[in-house]
């Protein structure tokens, strides 16, 4: 995804971080999709997690810390 469609991302502040990150994912996945009238096919997706996590099982990554000027508090050493 270019970043002309979505430039900045939300992040920062305490609270429901994982529902804002990810409602802004879907809406700029959205406007991508709309732009290219491809909204309505089926295409598979990935989401990376970009982030230093320490994972210990399959579904289980613990945050080491934030980068990239990421903030959102309450997150490094939580399961993500």
């Amino acid at each position: 995804m270019d970043s002309e469609h979505c430039p900045s991302v939300p992040c920062g502040g305490a609270g429901a971080w994982e529902a804002r990150l990810f409602d802004h994912v879907a809406e700029c996945l959205g406007d991508f999709m709309e732009k290219r009238k491809i909204k309505d096919k089926k295409l598979p997706v990935g989401f990376t997690f970009s982030f230093p996590c320490r994972q210990s099982k399959i579904d289980e990554a613990v945050l080491i810390t934030w980068t990239k000027r990421f903030k959102a508090s309450g997150v490094e050493g939580a399961d993500v």
